[in-house]
């Protein structure tokens, strides 16, 4: 946030007022961030289930030659 953003909301809410509406971005920051990790995290257990049964698949297949 540059200076003079600061200022104007310093101006309109007051300085506690311009301390919690960092507090609020920064809180929304942090929470758009985790429910990201969250997502990739489910991505890599989704892409591990559905490549397991692949694999047991191809480890019982008997060997052609």
């Amino acid at each position: 946030m540059n200076k003079f953003t600061e200022y104007l909301l310093s101006m309109v809410l007051g300085e506690h007022g311009r301390t919690e509406y960092q507090r609020v971005k920064t809180d929304k920051q942090k929470a758009e961030q985790q429910r990201l990790r969250n997502i990739r995290g489910q991505n890599i257990e989704t892409a591990e289930l559905l490549l397991k049964p692949r694999q047991q698949i191809w480890s019982r297949s008997p060997a052609t030659d």
